[in-house]
């Protein structure tokens, strides 16, 4: 009972802190990140509701759409932004893409609250948490319903929207004479204005909402009912189910993270020597270790996996920060002229070869952990008296693949290693053109940067292979 209560008061924590990041104006792409990370920690929040009582589940998957849909702004500003490079006066796309982005997020936004106030009110009028149903007080003499809060909710997503939207339209009113080109009428001026404006409104009213809407939720908290509520609506039986259900999606969120860790280990490099790899290696750590954190729930993962994946962190962060050094001071087209460049290339080659050492030492210790969620979630458990040759056979099977598994990614990595070190004696691959010197490729083999796509490639088909399978026999077993 302890335990639940600490659970339920970080949960509240999070869900106030969630409120503050989401009610934020969005500028352009300014404040993305913010909604984003609100949407997700509030869809995280309403996982053990959506499990137990309608309409949560519904709220869940809404806030999920309104994050990815409310990060994918920063890309698309980038697209438009690029596309209209050469005509700086055209805002026509910029305003359009502003309007789409304003209309799906306050639907999506909508849509969201709605599922989510009839949850409360189904779990008020069924359960015990009769605080979901019945005014709070918001001072001495005031008080507010949770219908009103709704209404409240529901005006604070359209104003968030509309102001929005509403300045970038004075972009499109710049009128110019073609003939001339002189500038006839230009309200566009008052565009920062409008901006500011429209921030400081949002902020004021973000203000008077969020007060309301948390009081709402610590009341709800304090009544110390919502749990028990959702607890009471489902009977033993379907308590197990559900039991089962979030140990799948626990172990599929494990696979889900270990997968995309893999697939950013491709490297993308459109020159080997003028560009940097627009896929940094430190975001596959990230995901790496949130894997790692998410096995912990499901098998004994020693402590020192984790000391070793913040290294490999730490390492890839600071390999990528000394090529992009490197690559402002020098240019790695400088490694065939002169030995500076040579002498301050080396701390790459140093860096490198530490994080593919430690993540040499992190793939041993996730294909431990992974053996042990193999033997512990799949198949027949070696207790049960069904337990068969056949089946350690099977489990033999699946511990190989795990072991091929992390060498391809060793190899992958070691590939990648093997790249950096031979940029070093790129002086020895110089191409003659016309008399001069062409491109310079990597390393001593010209191909060899084919080499390290086809090495990650082959680790993210093989990942794909192994762990979908892995996931199948997960449901297999628990279904």
């Amino acid at each position: 009972m302890a335990q639940r209560r600490e659970r339920d008061k970080g949960a509240i924590g999070l869900l106030i802190l969630s409120i503050v990041l989401l009610i934020n104006p969005v500028v352009k792409v300014v404040d993305i990140l913010p909604d984003f990370i609100a949407c997700f920690i509030i869809a995280r929040l309403l996982t053990y509701a959506a499990d137990r009582a309608p309409y949560f589940e519904e709220a869940r998957v809404e806030f999920m759409r309104l994050g990815f849909v409310s990060i994918a702004r920063i890309p698309a500003f980038i697209i438009v932004s690029y596309a209209k490079s050469n005509n700086v006066q055209d805002f026509d796309t910029s305003t359009l893409m502003t309007l789409v982005f304003a209309v799906i997020e306050g639907y999506l936004l909508f849509s969201a609250l709605t599922n989510l106030f009839r949850g409360a009110f189904y779990l008020g009028e069924r359960g015990t948490a009769s605080a979901m149903l019945s005014p709070f007080k918001l001072g001495r003499r005031r008080t507010m319903t949770p219908e009103d809060l709704r209404t409240l909710t529901f005006i604070f997503i359209v104003l968030k929207e509309a102001l929005c939207f509403l300045p970038e339209l004075l972009l499109l009113t710049q009128s110019t004479d073609p003939g001339i080109h002189v500038q006839v009428f230009r309200p566009m001026r008052y565009y920062p204005y409008a901006i500011v404006l429209s921030v400081i409104v949002v902020f004021i009213f973000s203000i008077f909402f969020a007060k309301r809407a948390i009081t709402y939720i610590r009341v709800i908290n304090s009544e110390g009912k919502f749990t028990s509520s959702l607890d009471g609506l489902i009977g033993e039986e379907r308590a197990l189910e559900i039991e089962a259900k979030v140990k799948v999606r626990g172990i599929n969120r494990t696979i889900s993270f270990l997968i995309t860790a893999t697939i950013f280990t491709v490297e993308l490099c459109f020159d080997n020597f003028d560009g940097i790899n627009l896929v940094p290696h430190f975001i596959s750590a990230i995901f790496l270790l949130a894997a790692l954190i998410s096995l912990r729930k499901h098998t004994d993962t020693c402590t020192g996996a984790y000391v070793i994946s913040g290294i490999y962190t730490a390492a890839c962060v600071l390999t990528y920060v000394l090529k992009i050094r490197f690559s402002n001071e020098h240019g790695f087209d400088s490694l065939v002229k002169g030995t500076e460049a040579k002498s301050a290339y080396l701390p790459v080659i140093f860096s490198a070869i530490f994080e593919f050492a430690t993540f040499t030492a992190l793939a041993v210790f996730v294909t431990i952990a992974l053996i042990r969620l193999i033997r512990t979630h799949t198949g027949v458990s070696s207790e049960s008296p069904s337990y068969s040759r056949s089946d350690e056979v099977a489990y033999k099977k699946k511990e190989r693949l795990a072991v091929i598994w992390s060498a391809l990614g060793v190899i992958s990595a070691g590939a990648k290693l093997a790249d950096v070190g031979l940029k070093y004696y790129s002086n020895l691959t110089l191409v003659a053109v016309d008399g001069g010197i062409g491109n310079v490729v990597s390393g001593l083999i010209p191909w060899f940067n084919l080499v390290v796509i086809a090495t990650a490639l082959i680790h993210i088909a093989f990942t794909l292979y192994f762990l979908t399978g892995l996931k199948e026999d997960v449901e297999l077993k628990y279904s």
